[in-house]
């Protein structure tokens, strides 16, 4: 990949959301920031073509982060990124977890954990995985599990990034989703 295809932390620009500025007018919002994205999905942001009878269309929010840029080679350890929860997030559940490797692992698996840092528990009770050759989690043998008894989230909570595992041939960069929910 040639390096002008890159932005300034690494990551190929097409593993990137589309930055947009925040506008209180938008039925869309976006919040981008040091490799961090907001988003907030409203009912008239659903895609337009789709007939919606349901007027009760769940919002929700995602957190995605660049834990190692995309050249970087992926190690383990607990804390390689922390995110602080704000009031944008506050009172929702963990729903959805998502890893993403710029450049797969070769033999085992790379093994993440979340954890609540403020609560001082573990939010996944079976960790997320990526198996060997594979580049997302949802393709794993084994699929992640949240505990929902340590689901929850509120303002100032920090979540913890741990990188319990990687394939014995390292993979390069590393992108977590989180996505949460009111409940």
């Amino acid at each position: 990949m040639a390096e002008q295809d890159q932005n300034k932390i690494g990551v190929p620009e097409e593993l990137l959301p589309e930055e947009v500025i925040p506008d209180e007018q938008q039925e869309g919002k976006q919040f981008v920031a040091k490799g961090i994205k907001w988003s907030h999905a409203s009912p008239n942001s659903v895609d337009p073509g789709h007939k919606h009878t349901d007027t009760s269309v769940e919002i929700g929010r995602a957190l995605q982060v660049v834990v190692f840029a995309s050249l970087d080679t992926v190690t383990t350890g607990d804390g390689k990124i922390y995110l602080h929860i704000d009031s944008r997030i506050n009172g929702m559940d963990l729903v959805d977890v998502h890893a993403y490797l710029v450049t797969a692992g070769i033999t085992g698996t790379t093994d993440i954990q979340i954890h609540n840092l403020t609560d001082a528990v573990d939010m996944l009770s079976t960790k997320l995985t990526i198996d060997s050759t594979e580049k997302g989690s949802d393709t794993a043998a084994i699929p992640a599990v949240i505990d929902t008894t340590k689901d929850d989230v509120v303002t100032n909570d920090v979540l913890r990034i741990d990188i319990d595992a990687v394939q014995t041939t390292a993979p390069k960069g590393l992108i977590i989703t989180l996505g949460f929910k009111t409940p």
